[in-house]
C-alpha cells in the first residue's frame, strides 16, 4: 500500500467530505494511476485512488477503510435506498450514483428503465468498476450494466454485466413518458437534472402558449402539453432532436395536440 503524507491543514476539509486532493499538495509523491493510496493529514487518515493525469492527484473514497468489493456493495445499497422516494413517484429514469456525493469520485451511474449506464471521468477509477457493476446487478430491478464511452465524437455502450441495453429506451416521470437515445443523446441520453423543472413547468402551463427554446427532445414541451397548455412550439438547431420531440408527443398520446417543432438556430 502506497502511503502519502499530506499537509495537516487539509485535515478539516477532508474530514468534512472534500473528495479531492490537488497535485500541488502531494509534493514529489508518485504512484501508478489507479493505485490505492493511504493518506495522512495530521491525525486524519483515509484511502483514495491515485491519478497521474490532470490537476486532481487523489480521489478520496473512504476515511474508514480501504475500499473493497463489500464496501462498494454497501455504498450502492445506500444510494439505492436514498432514491426510493423517486421510484415511488413513478420515475424509472434517474441518476443512481452521483459521483462524489455517493462516495464514488469520478463515476456516475444513470438508470433507464432497469438499464444502468456507467460513465467514468478518470482512468484511475477503473479498479472500482468491476465491483460496482457486480453490486448493481444485485439490485432487483437492474437488467444490465453498460459503460458509456465517447471517443472522437463516437459513443459506444459496452456490456459490463447482464443484458445489453437497446439503443432506445422509454422511461417514465410520473405520467409522462420520454424516449431516451442512449448512444445518440446528450449526457447519457436525457437531462435527468431537469426532472423537477419539467414538473414545475407542467404544473404552470395550463391555458398558456408555450415556447421551448433549445428544446432538445422536448421534455419541457411534453410536460407543458400534459399540463394543459393551449399550444407548444419547440425549437432546436438539431433536426434529430425535433424528430425525437415529435415522437415523444406521439408516445404520450398527444398526436392531436397543437405542437410545432422547428429545426432552426434560436
Amino acid at each position: 500500500m502506497n502511503e502519502l503524507k499530506l499537509p495537516a491543514s487539509l485535515a478539516s476539509s477532508l474530514a468534512a467530505g472534500h473528495p479531492w486532493v490537488y497535485r500541488d499538495h502531494v509534493g514529489q509523491f508518485r504512484a501508478r494511476s489507479g493505485d490505492w493510496v493511504k493518506f495522512h493529514a495530521g491525525s486524519l487518515q483515509g484511502w483514495g485512488l491515485w491519478d497521474e493525469e490532470g490537476s486532481i492527484a487523489l480521489r478520496v473514497y473512504s476515511l474508514v477503510q480501504r475500499p473493497n468489493e463489500n464496501w462498494v456493495r454497501e455504498r450502492v445499497r445506500e444510494a439505492w435506498n436514498l432514491r426510493e422516494e423517486t421510484r415511488r413517484r413513478g420515475v424509472s429514469g434517474y441518476r443512481l450514483i452521483f459521483g462524489e456525493a455517493d462516495a464514488f469520485p469520478g463515476l456516475v451511474v444513470d438508470l433507464y428503465a432497469g438499464y444502468a449506464i456507467l460513465v467514468a471521468y478518470s482512468k484511475s477509477v477503473g479498479s472500482v468498476i468491476p465491483w460496482l457493476s457486480t453490486a448493481l446487478m444485485e439490485l432487483s430491478e437492474i437488467k444490465g450494466v453498460m459503460r458509456r464511452r465517447k471517443v472522437e465524437q463516437q459513443v459506444t455502450l459496452s456490456v459490463l454485466a447482464g443484458e445489453q441495453a437497446p439503443e432506445e429506451v422509454v422511461i417514465r416521470e410520473g405520467r409522462m413518458k420520454l424516449l431516451a437515445e442512449l448512444t445518440r443523446g446528450q449526457k447519457t441520453g436525457l437531462f435527468f437534472d431537469h426532472r423537477e423543472n419539467r414538473a414545475h413547468v407542467g404544473a404552470r402551463a395550463a391555458n398558456r402558449d408555450v415556447l421551448n427554446l433549445f428544446s432538445y427532445t422536448g421534455g419541457f414541451s411534453v410536460a407543458a402539453a400534459l399540463g394543459g397548455a393551449k399550444s407548444v412550439t419547440s425549437v432546436d438547431l438539431a433536426q434529430p432532436a425535433i424528430d425525437a420531440c415529435t415522437r415523444n408527443f406521439e408516445l404520450n398520446e398527444l398526436s392531436g395536440f397543437e405542437h410545432q417543432g422547428i429545426a432552426a438556430d434560436v
